[in-house]
């Protein structure tokens, strides 16, 4: 589950000493990368919370008092 978050910090890592070291083509390319990852991962929590919600609504509509 934190894997995702360990990546885009380790992305983002490589983004910030490629910014200083003023290696203006790997530090665009990384941003892309860490955008598009950042979106990838803001979809699976999306897909997770849709996910969750609908079972929880199953089980409460099935084990109603």
């Amino acid at each position: 589950m934190g894997a995702g978050h360990i990546v885009i910090g380790l992305i983002g890592t490589y983004l910030v000493g490629s910014i200083f070291s003023l290696s203006f083509s790997s530090g665009f390319f990384l941003f892309f990368v860490e955008l598009f990852y950042f979106v990838f991962e803001f979809g699976i929590c999306l897909v997770q919370g849709y996910i969750f919600s609908l079972l929880l609504v199953l089980y409460s509509d099935e084990h109603s008092f």
